[in-house]
């Protein structure tokens, strides 16, 4: 019985003496063989020249407008008018403005005073104004369609003329502007014309003259 056992054990003894050799050399050509196998997916890499795009600068932003002046005391009359901005930087805007209306007495003739000349009177004046983007943002137009804009306000100073007279003038103001497109926009603007020393009606007083306009503008 013990003879067997021992027997057995060198039997199994031999057999993984004779197998080791064997299972290297097997291991080894395997090895071979993968190093040999080409690669067989070689993937296609394309490049292209990437050039950045040129954005076209447009700094000068030209408006037509139309609206309605009314001058204190006389009432209101039609306005209409040019603007031309130029955006020094995102926020700060310069702008100059050349509007022209007509101003009229016909209240003071209903009760037989002729203050002006004749009842209808020519009215032009120009500006030069600074403004400032208070807040730009967007709206929307439905659910997939959005629309730059901003509200901003601006101040200057100019002259108004009518009845051979140039009066000095303060502006001062507030607007909306909102882009259609890259190239144009739309502007609602409401500003206050302040004349200091109007005495058309006697003693000088400072009179505000509302001024209220729609414009289309273009950007060059």
């Amino acid at each position: 019985m013990i003879i067997t056992t021992i027997r057995h054990g060198v039997v199994t003894l031999l057999l993984l003496m004779l197998c080791s050799p064997v299972a290297v050399v097997a291991a080894e050509e395997i090895e071979d063989s993968l190093e040999d196998v080409e690669q067989v997916v070689v993937p296609e890499i394309y490049r292209r020249d990437v050039k950045a795009p040129k954005i076209d600068a447009r700094d000068f932003e030209v408006t037509a407008y139309v609206g309605i002046l009314n001058m204190e005391d006389f009432g209101g009359n039609a306005v209409g008018g040019l603007r031309l901005a130029y955006h020094i930087t995102e926020d700060f805007f310069m702008e100059a403005g050349f509007g022209a209306s007509e101003i009229n007495d016909d209240s003071f003739r209903q009760f037989g005073l002729n203050v002006f000349p004749s009842s209808q009177e020519s009215l032009t004046y120009y500006d030069l104004m600074v403004g400032y983007n208070v807040l730009p943002g967007e709206f929307f137009w439905g659910e997939n369609y959005s629309i730059p804009s901003a509200l901003y306000i601006s101040a200057g100073a100019g002259s108004m003329t009518f009845v051979d007279e140039d009066f000095f003038s303060a502006n001062f103001g507030f607007g909306v502007r909102a882009l259609i497109t890259q190239a144009i926009s739309v502007h609602i603007d409401l500003r206050d014309r302040v004349i200091f020393d109007s005495a058309i009606l006697g003693d000088e007083k400072i009179t505000n003259n509302l001024e209220f306009t729609i414009g289309l503008g273009v950007f060059f």
